[in-house]
């Protein structure tokens, strides 16, 4: 126990030290990465830009996979299935079905 107790003890006292709660890098002005991230935001807003095909919330590719495969899956599974009444809902909005 006793052996134990010494390195502990040795731990709590080097990190609550003055030098081990300062900043690294020193003062941050964040004036200085204002522009990296106006410009990281605008870069992921134009990645966001195809996931809202038509007010859907998925890419266009998506939508018009999962509507051409809709009929399929009103087949096997009936119309009243819950994915199925879902899926007709967002085809008929991206007026991708009739």
């Amino acid at each position: 126990m006793r052996l134990l107790a010494f390195p502990i003890a040795l731990a709590a006292s080097l990190l609550s030290t003055d030098a081990f709660a300062q900043d690294v890098l020193g003062p941050v002005n964040p004036a200085d990465y204002t522009g990296a991230i106006t410009m990281g935001s605008a870069i992921n807003a134009n990645a966001r830009k195809g996931e809202n095909f038509r007010g859907t919330g998925f890419s266009e590719r998506y939508v018009r996979s999962q509507c051409a495969a809709l009929p399929a899956e009103r087949a096997r599974y009936g119309a009243t299935y819950r994915s199925v009444v879902r899926w007709t809902r967002i085809c008929r909005s991206a007026r991708l079905l009739r």
